[in-house]
């Protein structure tokens, strides 16, 4: 995370015009820098947030076609081992069909 701009001397003097004494004053404002400092994302943080994020999209992006593709060739893969599976069992039907009709007759 990036520092964020705080004017600490004008926050004292508005929280001392305010009735706050000095001391209460520089402790609150510190207080506030501190937790602002630390939570508080800058332009700079989004920027840069947002640059990571398109570039794992873009990864995700590749590896998921890369898998798509790979996945398409081994379905041909397996279709093409079915269906010459098929046609085996076609043959072996038809002469199956061939010796009992040869029987029957």
């Amino acid at each position: 995370m990036g520092v964020l701009a705080f004017d600490t001397h004008k926050a004292v003097k508005v929280l001392q015009d305010a009735g706050a004494d000095e001391h209460l004053a520089e402790a609150v404002v510190n207080t506030i820098g501190s937790a602002m400092g630390e939570n508080v994302a800058t332009k700079v943080d989004i920027a840069e947030l947002k640059a990571a994020t398109k570039a794992e999209i873009a990864e995700l992006k590749a590896a998921t076609k890369a898998e798509i593709a790979e996945l398409k060739a081994a379905t041909k893969a397996d279709t093409t081992e079915l269906k010459a599976d098929i046609d085996e069992l076609k043959a072996a039907t038809k002469a199956e069909i061939a010796e009992l009709k040869v029987w029957l007759l």
